[in-house]
């Protein structure tokens, strides 16, 4: 079940972490969910944690030097040593149209179309049967439309305050709070 009670699948949808979140690899993240089902689970991407670096300081050769100025983004806390390629595009009728999971070949031939843009993450977020719809119960997580033209520019750390500030009085408030409150 999904906070709102029913089964309906997220996937295509945005998760941004809430402050109640006590996981610390999800503060102040926005997770694509690509993949969802009460019964099977969920997995995701996060958009807005790039390490900084290009695929060419990770992996090296022929293969790779067509990708070697793609970016770099934690996808997740699972599976940290594995790098996934998707294709991302931005359409303003349809919103975010994204590729997971796919080929180094498909990856090359999708940074050569306009429009498009591939990443490289390190990661995955993952969830599994019933996990991510306890943490919805629990409002860990607000569940967004991903239409907003802020995921037309790149997925940088504000990513998160930006998608917040769009949406309800409450939601602008945390937007700007402090990331430890008790600590000032």
């Amino acid at each position: 079940m999904t906070s709102d009670g029913s089964s309906q699948s997220l996937a295509g949808k945005l998760l941004l972490a809430m402050p109640c979140l006590k996981e610390t690899s999800f503060a102040r993240r926005v997770v694509y969910l690509s993949e969802h089902d009460v019964n099977e689970g969920a997995f995701g991407l996060i958009l807005n944690e790039p390490t900084g670096k290009r695929l060419h300081h990770f992996l090296e050769g022929e293969n790779f030097d067509a990708l070697r100025d793609v970016p770099v983004f934690v996808g997740g806390p699972v599976a940290v040593d594995q790098v996934t390629f998707a294709s991302l595009k931005w359409n303003s009728k349809s919103g975010l149209k994204c590729q997971l999971r796919i080929s180094l070949e498909k990856a090359m031939r999708e940074l050569e179309q306009p429009g498009r843009r591939v990443h490289a993450f390190l990661g995955y977020s993952g969830w599994s049967p019933g996990q991510l719809e306890g943490e919805l119960a629990r409002r860990s997580w607000h569940v967004m439309k991903a239409s907003s033209p802020a995921l037309a520019t790149d997925h940088e750390p504000i990513l998160w305050k930006s998608l917040m500030q769009s949406g309800s009085a409450i939601q602008r408030i945390l937007a700007d709070a402090p990331d430890h409150p008790l600590l000032n």
